[in-house]
């Protein structure tokens, strides 16, 4: 008796490390490492080939953060034709805008960098010409979707 109780005592083990080896507990995976900053890709938006312009913009040097085509038509109007189309599902458009001491011969956004998970700079560079009297400059450009509230600081330099 004594022998047939040792006996399925090792079987009752045998088959314990068995369905315990079956299903082992997944490790938990540690969260990424993000090292800032990060360089953020763009693409640049404009109305140039198209029969509208830019409205309400403050020149204020600040940055207007976009996500949807009901925002978006706040600041376009258009006599014949539409905009060119922004997938607001998938990305955010982000305008800004300034008031430059002479005329601007060239202007672009020369970065946009993520610093934190939130915050962001974009860096935009003019060409300023001679003469001075001030312009009204504007950039746009399409980066993947803000989530949340974001804070982007805008820094505008002469080149």
């Amino acid at each position: 008796m004594k022998t047939q109780l040792l006996k399925f005592t090792v079987f009752l083990l045998i088959l314990s490390g068995i369905a315990a080896s079956c299903n082992p507990e997944p490790p938990i995976p540690e969260p990424p490492i993000i090292k800032y900053p990060i360089e953020v890709s763009f693409t640049e938006y404009s109305l140039s080939e198209t029969s509208c312009q830019w409205i309400n913009l403050t020149y204020n040097e600040k940055l207007i953060i976009i996500n949807s085509n009901e925002e978006l038509e706040k600041y376009i109007a258009c006599t014949d034709g539409d905009y060119p189309a922004v997938d607001f599902n998938k990305n955010s458009l982000l305008i800004a805008s300034g008031i430059a001491p002479s005329p601007v011969s060239r202007k672009n956004c020369r970065s946009l960098q993520q610093f934190s998970e939130q915050n962001y700079i974009m860096e935009v560079g003019l060409s300023l010409g001679i003469a001075g009297v001030a312009s009204n400059w504007q950039i746009s450009i399409i980066i993947d979707k803000l989530n949340g509230v974001s804070a982007i600081e805008l820094i505008v330099k002469e080149v």
